[in-house]
């Protein structure tokens, strides 16, 4: 889709129209409920390069406006409603999407990455021409004086080499890769079921029992049924926030230095105390304790051990928003779980099995149900006990859904389910899910975010870590509610018939003794009862929602347009149309 343009020697600033070219190009091959300033930006940078970011950023916002325009004005009546709709968010929003801190970010690296190679170039240039010069001279000295084991050297030019990624940027021809919809089949193709999908990556690079999507890159030739599996599912993380949590943290991803904090810091502890809710007072203390580690440069020693990260890094950052419920605690350090007792009760645990211990339990205190689980290391550990603990938080989701299906009373209804653990790095976080599908377990990464280690010009990352968490706590608060109905069903059947002695559908004498004639007649209304249960419970379970006053979408981009756009009917159901990609 790319626009043929040298882009060493284009400018976004010098060339308008180009850029114009660019965005419509993109726009005309990309189906609308694709879009994304994201990707356009990402486009008109991989064509040209920016000498100014704050004038590439006003050329970039006034074309994608108007092609914007253009477009919608031109395919208004020929589009489905819902996308025209969200052209017109689109629209509505092109000015301040194409200002908001996560895309100009992206104008900024490129310029200090021009001027970078700016200089290469300059140096590599420089070199050139003093050797030059020396050869000419050289070449200018009387022929007995030449000779070439006196060839005026300097040592600063002996090893002088073109790099590799420069060489590449240099002696390459840009090819612009094939459009959508030259390589789209005009014959619709039937759309492929779950089960298929999940044959075929069993087959390729799991087993029957498990597969993981987070082994499959972009080179794999499973990566569409990736991408489908993760849609149709919403396997990724949805981002929700508030309008007050989004204009915080929109304000924290604008900053550039700890004066900035200290500034958001003041303005929400000066807040009425009636307006503090317990995320914003999460995103307070958050950042009222960064401030210190920030500035006596704390984060930047790379060889702290897990215990520091678990009380001064992540006990604010990510137990900091999990306290405030008093149904649940927060249970730390070397605990265990209560789904390996779950389990054994059940049988499907030995009773002598050893007992695993974690780093971080999200515990609901009635139930004494584990809702989420974590496991620490620090920056200095090394990547085999990294990839056992991935191994080991792979292992303890499928004993959660195992633990929840409660045998086989709950079953069918833990495909609904999701298992969720975090596992830490250092400064890293990686969010990671297991769902059921079928009869296979499906390990898949939900979010990853880093906490910076310094805060010059990366108060974005920070944002959207703490967006990371925020989300995560609502998608593990819904998953729990979808659980409490999983088990309020069941537990309405059973008592259904817990006063019936031969489990029949009266308690009357003449009901049991037809019970005895007739016991096939009983069993089958069990299971048409047991059935009407589990497809209430199905239907109840997914209409569980967060609050409407709370935006959700699943990137950044979608969520800050929405909060920019509140008011208007926006399609925020988009991903209904993306699970029948």
């Amino acid at each position: 889709m790319g626009h043929n343009i040298d882009k060493r020697t284009k400018f976004i600033e010098e060339d308008v129209h180009g850029v114009s070219q660019v965005i419509k190009m993109y726009l005309q091959n990309t189906r609308v409920k694709h879009w994304s300033a994201n990707d356009a930006v990402d486009e008109v940078l991989s064509n040209y390069r920016v000498r100014s970011a704050p004038d590439a950023i006003e050329v970039m916002k006034n074309e994608w406006a108007t092609c914007l325009g253009k477009f919608l004005k031109k395919e208004e009546k020929t589009l489905p409603q819902q996308a025209v709709k969200r052209v017109q968010l689109f629209k509505k929003t092109a000015v301040n999407t194409i200002r908001a801190p996560f895309i100009c970010s992206k104008f900024t690296n490129s310029e200090q990455q021009d001027l970078l190679d700016f200089m290469v170039d300059k140096n590599l240039m420089r070199t050139t021409d003093q050797r030059n010069k020396r050869l000419r001279s050289y070449d200018d000295a009387p022929e007995y004086n030449k000779d070439s084991s006196i060839i005026p050297v300097s040592s600063s030019t002996t090893t002088t080499t073109v790099p590799a990624a420069l060489e590449s940027t240099t002696t390459t021809t840009t090819t612009p890769p094939p459009s959508s919809s030259s390589s789209s089949s005009s014959i619709k193709r039937a759309r492929i079921s779950s089960e298929d999908m999940i044959s075929k990556l069993v087959a390729d690079s799991g087993t029957e029992a498990t597969i993981d999507l987070g082994t499959i890159d972009e080179n794999s030739p499973n990566f569409s049924y990736k991408k489908k599996l993760m849609n149709r599912y919403c396997l990724k993380l949805e981002f929700a926030l508030t309008m007050d949590e989004h204009e915080i943290l929109t304000t924290l991803a604008e900053g550039k230095d700890v004066d900035s904090l200290i500034s958001l810091r003041d303005d929400l502890f000066s807040r009425p105390k009636n307006t503090i809710t317990p995320n914003i007072e999460y995103i307070r203390t958050a950042i009222h304790h960064l401030i210190t580690l920030y500035e006596k440069r704390h984060l930047l020693y790379p060889l702290h051990n897990e215990a520091f990260y678990q009380i001064h890094v992540y006990s604010h950052l990510l137990d900091g928003i999990l306290l405030h419920d008093p149904d649940f605690r927060v249970v730390r350090t070397e605990c265990n779980s209560t789904v390996a007792r779950r389990l054994k009760a059940i049988d499907e645990l030995d009773n002598d099995s050893k007992l695993r211990r974690w780093d971080l339990i999200y515990r609901h205190l009635g139930e004494q149900y584990d809702l989420f689980i974590g496991e620490d290391k620090p920056g200095s550990a090394s990547a085999t006990d990294i990839k056992k603990d991935s191994k080991k938080c792979d292992n303890v989701r499928i004993d959660m859904l195992k633990a929840a299906a409660n045998g086989t009373s709950m079953s069918e209804l833990v495909e609904d389910l999701e298992a969720i653990t975090a596992q830490t790095y250092g400064l890293e976080m990686t969010i990671r899910g297991t769902r059921k599908i079928g009869d296979t377990f499906v390990h898949y990464t939900k979010a990853k975010a880093t906490i910076p280690a310094t805060i010059t010009s990366k108060c974005t990352a920070l944002a959207e870590f703490m967006l990371v968490v925020i989300s995560l706590k609502r998608a593990t608060m819904l998953n729990f509610i979808k659980l409490q109905i999983a088990w309020e069903s069941l537990s309405s059947y059973h008592v259904q018939f817990l006063s019936n002695g031969e489990d029949s559908p009266d308690s009357s004498p003449e009901s049991k003794s037809c019970v005895n004639l007739d016991s096939e007649a009983v069993r089958k209304y069990k299971d048409l009862r047991l059935k009407m249960h589990l497809d209430k419970a199905k239907k109840d379970m997914k209409e569980v929602k967060v609050e409407d006053h709370v935006l959700v979408a699943d990137n950044l981009e979608m969520l800050f347009m929405l909060a920019l756009s509140k008011n208007i009917d926006t399609p925020t159901n988009d991903k209904d149309d993306e699970k029948n990609d």
